[in-house]
């Protein structure tokens, strides 16, 4: 009986990695390196990769703090005293270029959607690669200015939530005022009641954006790049439909998606190799 085929984060993303069914709903991953020569150490250790942090690895916008309150600062303020700003995160990754230290691949695994969520036989594949899309939500002119001062409440609720959590990169002087401020909510028995406010608030606005972007139809659609004819280094993004979305967009660049392989030598390793028994694929992210 033939059955479905699922491409799913490879088996050391699981959780627990050991249970073929923690893996069903996860997704393709993506993993970062630091050296010039990562795919040779990727091949011969695939799980072995850097780890993301929110304070370097996401797109980030600028916040000002006083009086132990997120602000989003003015040019004048900027001007007056750079140091005393902050970063807050935003949930979009950002990838830094070859020549910042930094490389990436896509890692996923293939698999029968079958009740036991076996491999697929390799020799079943006839090709793979990957495509680089972007999600974006167009919005009417009429409306940007609007949106945006809801997606700055949303933005400093989640601050101020972040800031009372100690989360989000910080300068030594700002670490400190952080620090003196907790305690004293602490001394006072408050710093709970003040967690569990900032919560409710970031998530109210997050609520809020969520509803007013129904309201007005506001939508995420998934966009390819078509380059330009006479220039490759030009063109525009142009949105998907469904269909076209799992067929493909003539003309839409395809990236190599190349299978992992495990080595016929043990490496010297106790454990085998993590491709071993399994239908893995990798490719470079271009950047």
């Amino acid at each position: 009986m033939d059955h479905a085929w699922k491409l799913v984060a490879p088996w050391w993303f699981w959780s627990p990695a050991d249970d073929p069914q923690s893996g069903r709903s996860s997704a393709p991953q993506l993993q970062m390196f630091a050296a010039d020569d990562f795919i040779e150490g990727f091949l011969k250790r695939p799980q072995h990769s850097l780890r993301f942090q929110d304070d370097e690895d996401r797109v980030h916008s600028v916040n000002l703090l006083g009086s132990g309150l997120a602000q989003v600062p003015t040019l004048a303020q900027l001007q007056a005293d750079p140091k005393s700003v902050r970063l807050v995160a935003s949930p979009t990754r950002k990838l830094f270029l070859p020549v910042h230290g930094r490389h990436y691949l896509v890692t996923a695994s293939l698999h029968c959607d079958s009740r036991e969520f076996p491999p697929v036989d390799p020799a079943q594949v006839c090709a793979s690669g990957f495509v680089v899309r972007r999600l974006s939500s167009p919005v009417p002119v009429q409306l940007e200015r609007e949106l945006a001062g809801l997606q700055q409440q949303a933005e400093l609720a989640q601050a101020e939530a972040d800031e009372l959590q100690l989360r989000g990169p910080l300068r030594a002087h700002l670490a400190w005022m952080r620090r003196r401020r907790l305690e004293a909510l602490e001394r006072s028995g408050l710093l709970a009641q003040a967690r569990l406010a900032a919560q409710q608030k970031a998530a109210q606005a997050q609520a809020a954006l969520g509803t007013w972007k129904a309201r007005h139809g506001i939508t995420q659609q998934v966009e390819v790049w078509v380059a330009d004819d006479n220039d490759p280094d030009l063109g525009d993004w142009l949105p998907l439909s469904a269909e076209q979305q799992l067929a493909g967009y003539v003309g839409e660049h395809q990236f190599p998606l190349r299978r992992l392989h495990a080595p016929p030598d043990p490496l010297n390793r106790a454990e085998p190799h993590e491709a071993k028994g399994r239908t893995l694929f990798f490719g470079a992210v271009p950047t």
